[in-house]
């Protein structure tokens, strides 16, 4: 029995073109690859490759947005509005952030900024109002003064009538003190008011010493008026009845005050003596009623204010 000696393994010839199958040589391109063995798998997973991409980090919304309800604190607090400009800065702080997360913006933010510039609209309304209101004051009280010295009681009808025959001195007073009263209680008067309320108003400020002066008199203890008091009555009266009658502006609206004026004058000049006065005085006293409605009429007529400060009596 023979023995068949045993091929020799396969082989590459040395300059590795050539392929010895233990029968004979062949091309080496002609032998094709023997199959690999399948690469053995790893029994653990690969990491995963993240590639080129950047990595991107997106932040979780907070429960609280401390921005935000600083906002709205801060606005409600207001502190003469410097709390609410701080509301606003945090509010629009609070949804620029959210706005840079992909969040949806915090109401609360909303509401901050609401009332933040709310309450810095009311800081710049109060700021103006108090530049304006002591500006309109001054404006007004000028314009007061400018009226009284450009009208009010005649010079003619002045001359006519005269001055008061008392003085503050008689009453412990000084002139300081009637320039004060004066300023307290003449009427208030704007400079774009009817004409016939600059004359009433400049009268009543031209007058107003005199009647300042027949009021301290009459203010002593409880007592009759004196012939000198009735007489001063008399010519005070007399002197703001010429006046209104001579205003072509105002003689048409104050025809019941002038009538009323007329009728008291009449019965206090026949009453200046004490015999007289006892006997006419009630008379004396409704008439000054009258008069003194027919006043308070006319001020409303012509929406004056103040003036009420001199109260006399007769």
């Amino acid at each position: 029995m023979d023995v068949s000696t045993p091929a020799a393994p396969p082989q590459l010839s040395p300059d590795g073109h050539w392929w010895w199958d233990g029968r004979e040589w062949i091309p080496a391109q002609a032998v094709p690859a023997p199959a690999s063995a399948a690469a053995p798998q790893p029994s653990w997973h690969a990491a995963p490759s993240f590639g080129s991409q950047p990595l991107q980090w997106h932040s979780q919304p907070a429960g609280r947005d401390r921005l935000a309800i600083a906002s709205l604190v801060l606005s409600i607090v207001w502190l003469l509005g410097l709390a609410s400009i701080a509301a606003v800065i945090c509010g629009h702080t609070s949804r620029g952030r959210a706005a840079r997360s992909g969040r949806a913006p915090s109401g609360v933010a909303l509401a901050g900024l609401i009332l933040g510039y709310a309450g810095c609209a009311f800081l710049v309304v109060t700021l103006l109002a108090g530049i304006a209101i002591p500006t309109f004051l001054h404006q007004r009280d000028a314009a007061h003064r400018a009226v009284a010295a450009a009208v009010g009681v005649p010079p003619a009808v002045a001359a006519e009538f005269g001055g008061s025959p008392f003085t503050p001195e008689q009453f412990g007073r000084t002139s300081a003190d009637l320039e004060a009263h004066r300023r307290d209680c003449s009427p208030t008067v704007s400079s774009n008011a009817m004409p016939a309320a600059l004359t009433y108003a400049a009268i009543q400020y031209d007058t107003h010493f005199e009647e300042t002066l027949l009021s301290w008199s009459l203010d002593g203890a409880p007592r009759p008026s004196t012939p000198q008091e009735r007489a001063e009555m008399l010519r005070l009266d007399r002197k703001k009845l010429a006046a209104i009658q001579l205003s072509p502006e105002l003689a048409p609206t104050a025809a019941g005050l002038t009538t009323a004026m007329a009728e008291y004058d009449t019965v206090l000049a026949a009453s200046i003596e004490p015999a007289a006065w006892s006997e006419n005085s009630e008379t004396a006293h409704a008439l000054s009623a009258r008069r003194g409605a027919a006043a308070i009429e006319l001020r409303a007529i012509l929406g004056l204010g103040g003036g009420q400060c001199v109260v006399y009596r007769p």
